[in-house]
């Protein structure tokens, strides 16, 4: 969830490699390949970008996370 939310959020000058270290130096997420692979099998993330699907998941995730 951490992850799609953060591909989700991330801003038009970060490549999803910045949201990956971002995320792997913060500890917020460890290994980022192996998820990053995941979402691309559930078809949530695919060429370099959110699906529908991925966006929706993200959209989530959102709410979640809100307090």
């Amino acid at each position: 969830m951490v992850l799609v939310l953060a591909l989700y959020k991330k801003s038009q000058d970060e490549t999803t490699a910045d949201v990956l270290n971002k995320l792997e130096n913060s500890g917020a997420v460890a290994n980022t390949d192996k998820l990053l692979s995941q979402l691309s099998y559930e078809k949530i993330f695919m060429n370099d970008t959110l699906t529908f699907i991925g966006v929706q998941e993200a959209k989530k995730a959102e709410q979640f996370f809100k307090i």
